[in-house]
């Protein structure tokens, strides 16, 4: 038995229960101390590798008590638990973020909640330059300091709590001027820090409660389903779908639209300025009922990666027209105005060139891509002879008649303008291809299949520097990577776990017995 304990600044009765029969207890080496847990019961969390290990070779009828730091289900230990195929009961608590909030008597329910913690803190400015509500777990060199002299001249108010729940809690306010002016030796750590467009005092900051998400009539679990509504890049879940409205025929459009593709999507009511900014980073899909000027003006700031950004779809108030306004391929948003079309009898006004013109668009076959898309396509769409160059039969989807397409292996044809490249080698070296000025598109079909293992704690360095080697000795690569398998026993295996991660492909893993 496993039980992960919340923690914020005390030892709840329930915790203390527990560790008086725990037969191991992992958690900070601060939360170990204050708890009493004598050493031969305590595994200290620096890297999680150990500790899973420990937790795995628990008998069943054994007590694990985890002690974590704030909610455990908020940016916190119970996700990598659960990765590691863990089963685990939860005892929550608040997490230091709403601590703070409720610190200055503010809701905190349309509030923008970021940790710099597992990564850089240019996301919680990104969103705090645009949002009126944001709250940030701070991490060593990513805090307050960091946050006043990236956003200097928003005239932002900052609210830092630091060791929130302990006898020497501390909640401060400031402006802009006096944020800084504070002194980084003067916070103690562990703190979080809200940003406020507005004095947490004043009416202002109060907000405005979010719609909740979910239609009533919508389709419920026994009614026939909708068909596919896979997200964009291929994976097999659902995308997060936003309405932002602030009108009562855009409400009343959002709920034709939920009805007809048979979803919940989530309702952003009230200030279009606070709910598109809090759709973007939370929704993978975006419908605004805004003007398309608007939108655009909106959204601006908050653009960064088409690989990243969500698809952004503009319905007018007459609902006439679904514009695609970002994300069309990459993000759906083309796909989706189609469907917004039918939905309500609209015209979904489709302007990139490979959709108006019905041709495949190279950086959507779900496949790596490189070079010069751009390029190629433009010779594709004037009509010009491009060559498909093949290495094995892998699929394509149906091309226009001047795409030329050899035999495995044979050259280019005469007069080719342009090449894609069909490979899961590391170079283009298919059909001949060379370094001459030829624009050519490198495709990388996710054909190859990585088994690997490793002894107990290897990291995850020293596994990626293997593959990296074994790669660039087949000459294979990595953007061709479906998968990465290992056998059974590796199941936890942190280091494997964190290198699939990176690669962006499953971790799966075989019965001994089912391996060569």
């Amino acid at each position: 038995m496993i039980r992960v304990h919340g923690f914020l600044g005390g030892i709840s009765e329930a915790l203390r229960a527990d560790l008086a029969t725990a037969d191991l207890v992992v958690g900070g080496r601060r939360q170990l101390d204050d708890a009493g847990v004598l050493a031969a019961q305590r595994v200290e969390l620096g890297a999680l590798a150990p500790a899973i290990e420990r937790l795995k070779a628990l008998d069943d009828d054994k007590l694990a008590v985890v002690i974590a730091s704030g909610d455990p289900g908020f940016f916190g230990i119970l996700r990598p638990l659960r990765r590691a195929g863990l089963h685990c009961e939860v005892v929550p608590t608040i997490t230091s973020l709403q601590a703070a909030f409720a610190a200055v008597a503010l809701p905190w329910d349309d509030a923008q909640l970021v940790s710099a913690h597992s990564g850089g803190i240019e996301a919680a400015i990104r969103i705090a330059g645009v949002h009126p509500k944001v709250g940030v777990l701070t991490a060593p060199g990513k805090g307050l300091a960091q946050l006043v002299a990236a956003l200097r001249g928003r005239d932002k108010h900052f609210v830092v709590a630091e060791r929130l729940g302990e006898a020497d809690e501390r909640v401060r306010v400031f402006d802009e001027a006096a944020a800084l002016t504070v002194d980084e030796d003067d916070l103690a750590s562990p703190y979080v820090v809200l940003i406020l467009d507005a004095a947490p005092e004043s009416a202002e900051a109060v907000g405005h409660s979010p719609q909740l998400a979910g239609d009533p009539n919508a389709p419920g679990p026994d009614d026939p389903k909708p068909a596919s509504n896979t997200r964009a890049d291929g994976s097999d879940r659902a995308p997060i779908i936003g309405q932002v409205v602030n009108t009562t025929r855009a409400r009343h459009q959002a709920d034709q639209i939920d009805q007809a593709l048979g979803v919940e999507s989530k309702r952003y009511d009230g200030p279009a300025s606070a709910g598109l900014v809090a759709a973007w980073g939370e929704c993978d899909l975006i419908v605004s009922h805004l003007a398309l000027g608007a939108t655009t003006r909106l959204i601006a700031p908050l653009l960064a990666d088409k690989h990243t950004d969500p698809g952004v779809v503009v319905v007018d108030e007459a609902g006439h027209f679904a514009v695609p306004l970002v994300g069309g391929h990459i993000g759906g948003a083309n796909e989706l105005a189609r469907r917004i079309g039918e939905a309500l009898d609209a015209t979904a006004v489709v302007s990139t060139a490979t959709d108006s013109l019905g041709i495949p668009a190279l950086d959507q076959l779900g496949w790596a891509v490189s070079g010069d898309v751009a390029g190629v396509t433009a010779a594709i769409i004037d009509g010009a002879p491009v060559s498909v160059l093949r290495e094995h039969l892998w699929p394509m989807p149906p091309l226009p008649g001047n795409v030329l397409v050899p035999a495995p292996g044979e050259p280019a044809a005469p007069g080719t303008v342009g090449r894609v490249v069909v490979t899961d080698r590391a170079a283009p070296t298919a059909g001949g291809a060379s370094d001459d000025q030829l624009p050519t598109v490198v495709l990388h079909p996710d054909s190859l299949v990585v088994g690997m293992g490793c002894n107990k704690g290897t990291s995850v360095e020293a596994l990626r520097e293997l593959l990296d080697a074994t790669l660039a000795g087949a000459g294979l690569a990595k953007e061709s990577i479906a998968a990465l398998v290992s056998v059974d026993a590796k199941a936890g295996e942190l280091g494997l776990i964190k290198l699939a991660d990176e690669l962006g492909v499953p971790y799966v893993t075989y019965p001994a017995d089912r391996l060569p």
